[in-house]
């Protein structure tokens, strides 16, 4: 947050009135009517209104239920990259706040490392072993970020003694 501060929209994902969130919402409502007709339309209006009420998370957690609700015989690749375009168009509308820039960049080179990692072992190995792999990566990741925390937050020292050596226990 600025000195100045910030509203809590800003705070939340959500967009402001630039010319660049409304692209971004005009991007997603027509990916959805493309995907899925006139109801698709009215799935991609209803996730922009999500968007603008609540944020980003919630906004693509709805439209990623929408969009399996409208296509529950399967999607093809094709159109589903078409939709994901309008999700990432929302999400990098919202973070066009350079403090912000960060934050969407992990989020991003995360989907892209999972989303590599999902697809490069499922093009070898069966479908439980991409997911156990998916599970692995992100265990990984999350035990990472857990140590970069204790870290930073000096809860962690750079004690090299081996445990059981420490004098006070004994002189009793």
């Amino acid at each position: 947050m600025s000195a100045a501060g910030t509203t809590g929209s800003a705070e939340l994902g959500r967009p402001d009135r630039s010319a660049g969130s409304a692209l971004a919402a005009a991007t997603l409502v027509v990916a959805f009517g493309l995907v899925a007709g006139p109801i698709g339309v009215f799935a991609g209006i209803a996730t922009v209104a999500i968007w603008y009420a609540v944020g980003v998370p919630y906004a693509l957690a709805v439209g990623h239920v929408a969009l399996v609700a409208l296509v529950p015989g399967g999607i093809d690749p094709l159109s589903f990259a078409l939709v994901e375009v309008g999700f990432v168009t929302i999400l990098l509308a919202s973070v066009a706040d350079p403090d912000r820039r960060p934050i969407a960049t992990v989020a991003i080179a995360s989907a892209v490392a999972l989303g590599g990692t999902a697809w490069l072992v499922l093009a070898f190995q069966p479908l439980w072993l991409a997911a156990a792999a998916q599970l692995g990566v992100l265990a990984t990741v999350a035990y990472a970020l857990h140590r970069y925390e204790l870290v930073s937050l000096g809860l962690v020292t750079d004690d090299r003694e081996s445990p059981g050596t420490d004098d006070t226990l004994s002189d009793t």
